[in-house]
C-alpha cells in the first residue's frame, strides 16, 4: 500500500479500494499500521480522509 501511495502521491480510502484488491478491513488495518509508524499522514478534506506519504 505504501508503494501505491508513493507512486500516486495522495489518495482517499475509496481511491485505495479501487487500486488494491483486498478487503476494506485489510486496507484499514494497513493504514492504521502505516499511520502509527508515522510513514503515512492523513488529513481530512470535508468528508474524505486523504492519505499521503509522510515527507518528514
Amino acid at each position: 500500500m505504501r508503494q501505491t501511495l508513493t507512486n500516486i502521491g495522495q489518495m482517499c480510502v475509496t481511491e485505495i479500494f479501487k487500486k488494491i484488491d483486498i478487503t476494506a478491513q485489510a486496507i484499514f488495518q494497513h493504514l492504521k499500521k502505516l499511520l502509527d509508524s508515522k510513514l503515512v499522514v492523513m488529513r481530512k478534506q470535508a468528508q474524505r480522509h486523504v492519505y499521503h506519504i509522510n515527507p518528514a
